[in-house]
């Protein structure tokens, strides 16, 4: 926690008066590890600068999935569960036993003294049957009517967090469920709470361009839940905002409460000033760059490749066009641009589509490129999430799952196209990919220089140097390879095309494959050669060894200069779409793999001074 911190939470308390912050948990948030520390961290800072948290849980998911194992399907209306008499019994063993225990002893594991309770105890929370619901026999599902402050206040002027089931008792001494939201609702009202903040799993209340609305006015929550806007369970969140807001609560949030949001929101640091920082310091930090000036990467190279030279692209030479490309490496990319341009002469008239959704149908366009095309290049409201973006949202939020899953990734998009500022999503990107470039570095990031530092989760808990999180890889697997340089008595040699869905598809390479366990390069050279050529060869001297890594395993390449021991003109192409025989002086004109690059090098040394054979 960093003094400048606590110093703005403590004016702030001085300014609150008598300062009740009333925090609503659903059950992801009890359970997500990470997004529980944070809360729990937000709230303990909240607690040591004077506030008083105090929490109310709920724990849907879990009474849910109980339920259906007894083989009772839930049911819900407007976002609230119907419970009767069994199902009741089920609900508060869940709430105020299993879960609300699970969730104090979470507090008092970080350090932060907490007592649980149920909504019953004290006389806490009193509650009449919920008449408007279709349960006619047996209705457990309850109505909050009164509301006694008393435990809480008691448990928190002791210097404990309350932390509170919402179940209630009826006029009988009964139970009754009650809804979550409603009961943190309620309590804040009669704590006169200077904040409520109703925690959901789906980042906010959303417009209907899914885009989350950082201010939500009292006939806003009317009008859109009369165009059904909001509907399921953000109507009785959202009905509990507006009655909040009329008796007294300062003021209400609905947000994941991860990362730092509870503090941000409280300092008032809303998303959308946070992503006008973010904007402010990418126009006096970016880096320049050609295609910024006129005007991007992914613009240029829709404009003078796709646009302009499409049709020359789609006409090129398959030799030729590997023979530019050679060096690069991800040779499918390619491949796969050329197939495109050929598609958008044939389909398109030569142009680029202006969507996302069209450009990610396009062969060797995924998520990424089509989201930078579309938000850059055409102005389209999307996400663009790379390594960079990965490392920035993940440190900002305090993920400290594994960047490389699916579901993460798929997180941190969620993150980003709710931080979208509406109509600049190409300058919002390229901010965060510069960001993660020149400033959220994976190793020593520069946190002073960062826009974001008063809202990164990593920052304020000094968790740069772990977040991100990646799980360790399983190790590269080595593989070595013997290829054979034929050589005839006129310097004439013999190579062979790969296959085109191949690894390093459509580049030429020596015959040649893996080493044998036990086998000697030699051998192993003499025997891919039969294998790939039909020709039997003798080895005379090996030319190179090379060392070489892939993405996903590496290689020693052993080349051998070879004698045919029959015309090469017999060769056979058994593996290799085609074989070709040349003077070594053409092989310039042809695109091998990096590997190769090495072989070649020291084939013209060794013709410029042979050296003897190996002796036999």
């Amino acid at each position: 926690m960093t003094a400048t911190l606590r110093e703005k939470f403590t004016a702030l308390r001085k300014q609150a008066g008598p300062a009740y912050i009333v925090i609503k948990m659903g059950g992801n948030h009890i359970n997500n590890d990470r997004i529980r520390t944070d809360i729990i961290q937000s709230l303990r800072l909240l607690k040591d600068t004077g506030f008083k948290p105090v929490v109310v849980h709920g724990g849907g998911n879990e009474i849910s999935a109980e339920l259906r194992e007894r083989g009772i399907e839930p049911s819900f209306i407007n976002g609230l569960r119907l419970t009767d008499e069994p199902t009741m019994r089920i609900t508060e063993m869940l709430l105020s036993g299993f879960i609300n225990k699970k969730l104090t002893a979470a507090f008092l594991k970080a350090g932060v003294p907490a007592v649980g309770i149920s909504g019953r105890d004290g006389g806490l929370f009193k509650a009449l049957p919920d008449n408007s619901l279709p349960v006619t026999v047996n209705n457990r599902t309850g109505q909050i009517e009164t509301v006694d402050t008393r435990p809480a206040e008691a448990i928190s002027s002791a210097g404990y967090v309350p932390v509170i089931s919402p179940v209630s008792s009826d006029t009988e001494e009964e139970p009754l469920n009650v809804n979550a939201d409603n009961a943190a609702s309620a309590l804040a009202q009669e704590l006169k709470a200077y904040a409520l903040f109703m925690l959901t799993d789906s980042g906010g209340v959303y417009n209907n361009q899914k885009r989350i609305l950082s201010l939500l006015t009292l006939s806003d929550i009317t009008r859109m839940q009369k165009t059904g806007e909001i509907s399921g369970g953000m109507i009785p969140k959202t009905d509990n905002a507006a009655v909040s807001i009329r008796k007294g609560v300062g003021s209400v949030y609905i947000c994941t409460g991860s990362g730092t949001e509870i503090t941000d929101c409280m300092l008032g640091i809303s998303q959308t000033e946070a992503v006008s920082r973010l904007l402010d310091w990418f126009e006096t930090n970016k880096r320049r760059m050609p295609w910024r000036d006129d005007p991007n990467p992914y613009y240029v190279w829709v404009s003078e490749i796709m646009l302009q030279q499409t049709q020359a692209l789609a006409e090129a030479d398959r030799d030729e066009l590997m023979k530019h490309w050679e060096g690069l490496g991800y040779y499918q990319r390619v491949r796969n641009m050329q197939e495109t341009a050929r598609r958008l002469v044939q389909e398109y008239g030569g142009k680029l589509p202006r969507t996302r959704a069209e450009l990610i149908k396009l062969k060797g366009i995924g998520n990424y490129v089509s989201a930078s095309l579309a938000s850059i290049a055409f102005g389209e409201d999307c996400a663009c999430v790379d390594g960079n973006v990965l490392r920035v949202v993940s440190r900002l939020h305090g993920i400290r799952e594994d960047i490389s899953s699916p579901l993460v990734k798929k997180q941190i998009t969620v993150h980003c196209e709710a931080m979208l500022p509406e109509g600049r999503a190409g300058d919002f990107n390229q901010a965060m990919m510069e960001l993660g470039a020149t400033v959220c570095k994976k190793q020593l990031p520069k946190c002073a220089e960062c826009p974001f530092r008063e809202l990164c989760t990593a920052h304020r808990q000094n968790l740069t140097a772990v977040i991100p999180y990646k799980a360790k890889k399983a190790p590269v697997p080595h593989y070595t390879i013997a290829v054979g340089v034929l050589l005839d008595d006129n310097n004439h040699t013999l190579i062979g095309l790969r296959k085109p869905d191949a690894l390093l598809g459509n580049l030429w390479e020596f015959p040649g494959g893996k080493v044998q366990p036990g086998e000697e390069p030699a051998d192993a050279c003499k025997r891919e050669m039969k294998e790939e050529t039909g020709l039997d060869t003798e080895v005379r001297q090996l030319l190179c060894s090379v060392n070489h890594a892939y993405t996903h395993f590496k290689i020693t390449l052993h080349a051998c200069v070879c004698h045919p021991l029959t015309p090469m003109r017999n060769a056979a192409a058994k593996s290799a779409v085609e074989l070709r025989i040349m003077p070594v002086s053409d092989l310039v004109n042809y695109a091998f793999p990096g590997a190769n690059q090495p072989v070649l090098k020291s084939l013209h040394l060794y013709l410029s001074a042979p050296q003897y054979p190996i002796p036999t």
